[in-house]
């Protein structure tokens, strides 16, 4: 059984995923790739645009579609590399970007939380440690809130800013961070967070339990609510091939949970 019918049946926006995936590759005719940027354009709208087409492609990949011409594998390696060009590109010295994309608290047209999570989402699924790292080491506690597309709660930012310190293994910024996510009022964030620092501290039991619980409750609350990228758990994903960088012992997971997450294993098999 294919993963897209063990989770349901997968639409977005009144269409099936599985015409979406038959459509392929014209979906790719608005895909830029690293290098072919029009100087004129929209240079952080044109790279978003091409990561989150990554990231369709690697969904639908994973869910059992069949894409006609397209590489799931080289499209998230591309992908990462792309997110990774958002923050640091050679874009940035131009004046209009540069002021854009600078990086301060007091930016608050500053967008990177999106980006930022997509990325390391592509970048750890493909386990490309020097791309996880650089985009890690470009976020910092005091960044401006963005809840992006994503509409991110405050606490989320702050996990994300977590995720950001435990990979880069900035262990002075954890507590402060893991404190404001206990604001949150919701189930989501602190679940993730437990997760992540079961990871930080080599805790296999730990993060077995917290992954587990919040796969299940991704199952009840969150699953295919609006994106493409609904149908899979990117932050739970994140955490997974982390931990597998970690060399840390995985649970068992049951057949819906396990359809949650994406691996290098699943976006190239025939499941």
């Amino acid at each position: 059984m294919k993963r897209h019918q063990l989770l349901g049946h997968p639409e977005i926006a009144n269409k099936s995923l599985s015409e979406l995936a038959a459509s392929y590759p014209a979906p790719l005719e608005d895909f830029f790739g690293l290098g072919n940027y029009p100087a004129d354009w929209n240079h952080t709208g044109m790279r978003w645009s091409d990561v989150s087409k990554c990231l369709e492609i690697v969904t639908l990949a994973h869910l059992g579609y069949s894409l006609r011409d397209t590489n799931s594998g080289a499209f998230a390696i591309a992908g990462a590399r792309i997110a990774v060009d958002y923050f640091y590109g050679d874009y940035l010295s131009l004046d209009d970007w540069s002021e854009e994309m600078r990086r301060s608290q007091d930016n608050d047209f500053l967008l990177w939380s999106g980006v930022f999570r997509d990325g390391l989402f592509l970048a750890t699924l493909v386990h490309a440690q020097e791309d996880s790292r650089k985009l890690c080491q470009w976020v910092a506690p005091w960044l401006p809130y963005d809840e992006s597309e994503y509409d991110f709660s405050r606490q989320g930012v702050a996990y994300l800013k977590l995720l950001a310190a435990v990979v880069d293994e900035r262990t002075d910024e954890m507590e402060s961070l893991s404190t404001e996510i206990d604001k949150t009022r919701t189930k989501r964030w602190k679940l993730l967070r437990d997760a992540l620092l079961a990871i930080q501290n080599q805790d296999a039991t730990s993060f077995g339990e917290n992954i587990s619980t919040f796969l299940q409750h991704y199952l009840k609350a969150e699953l295919g609510r609006q994106f493409v990228s609904d149908w899979v758990s990117l932050d739970a994903s994140t955490l997974w091939n982390l931990a597998i960088d970690r060399r840390m012992a995985m649970p068992d997971l049951d057949d819906r949970a396990a359809a949650l997450i994406v691996t290098q294993d699943t976006i190239t098999d025939a499941a």
